[in-house]
């Protein structure tokens, strides 16, 4: 009798363990999901000031991702913004984008990242950027020449996307991680 009541006591301590930690985790993970940043604060180097990159600032500044708050004029200003922590994404629309899209040669549009912000805002505003640029390139390659359709692939020398985006990374040594160290524990935890 002894022996099934302290079988019954350690069950019982497993699944309330077992349960307790699962709530935890739960609401861990809920909030760490819930909170995914919206108007992440930006700022636009638009260099190209064509009708091509004010649509391209446009829809930066329409999406409820990015929140547009500075106009630097060239790479070095925005550089400055993002080392005094006044921004966390920067885009970088280079010269003769529109020139080199209406000619059907490629270009990119550079990302600039704040590595040491929150985790998930790197990767949002890159995949909203491209979203954006997707969207904006697919646009302008609706004018298919009736020559080239039906045409065969070449396989051979592909053609690049007409825009596309490239992304770089800062992080600042000064930055005190403590506050995003918790969403990384705790995704190793899930696993």
């Amino acid at each position: 009798m002894k022996a099934i009541r302290m079988f019954v006591q350690v069950i019982t301590r497993t699944l309330l363990i077992a349960i307790v930690l699962t709530f935890f985790f739960s609401m861990m993970a809920g909030m760490y999901y819930n909170s995914e940043p919206r108007n992440i604060r930006t700022a636009v180097v638009d260099e190209d000031q064509s009708p091509l990159s004010r649509s391209i600032v446009y829809n930066i500044r329409s999406s409820n991702v990015f929140n547009v708050e500075y106009m630097p004029v060239d790479y070095l200003a925005l550089q400055r913004l993002m080392d005094d922590g006044k921004i966390d994404a920067g885009v970088v629309i280079p010269h003769d984008l529109y020139k080199d899209a209406l000619n059907g040669r490629s270009d990119r549009i550079l990302a600039v990242l704040n590595g040491t912000a929150n985790p998930i805002i790197p990767k949002l505003a890159v995949g909203n950027l491209n979203m954006i640029i997707m969207t904006v390139a697919n646009q302008m390659q609706m004018h298919v020449p009736v020559e080239d359709l039906g045409s065969i692939p070449n396989y051979r020398h592909q053609m690049l996307p007409l825009l596309s985006v490239s992304s770089r990374v800062f992080y600042s040594p000064t930055v005190n991680m403590e506050a995003s160290m918790l969403p990384a524990f705790m995704g190793l935890a899930m696993q």
